[in-house]
């Protein structure tokens, strides 16, 4: 699997299993790549000043964009891996 292809891959695992509850269900492409490319907070005892999810996810892949548009969670939603 080439580097765009993981890349994807982690990118529809995040949209589709939402781990940190941020709230992509609902959202056009748009959104959800400004939700991907923006760092987040989560109300704890003390507040904490998340990283974008997108660092999260493309953190070990080599000369991986650090930032992603609507195409590419459109790419990212439609993406089926072939083993």
């Amino acid at each position: 699997m080439n580097i765009y292809d993981r890349m994807l891959k982690s990118i529809k695992e995040e949209i589709s299993n939402d781990p940190f509850q941020i709230g992509y269900a609902g959202k056009t492409d748009k959104e959800t790549a400004d939700i991907l490319n923006a760092p987040y907070a989560k109300m704890m005892s003390a507040d904490v000043l998340f990283t974008p999810p997108i660092n999260r996810i493309l953190a070990g892949l080599e000369f991986a964009p650090n930032a992603v548009d609507d195409k590419i969670v459109k790419d990212a939603k439609l993406f089926i891996a072939i083993s």
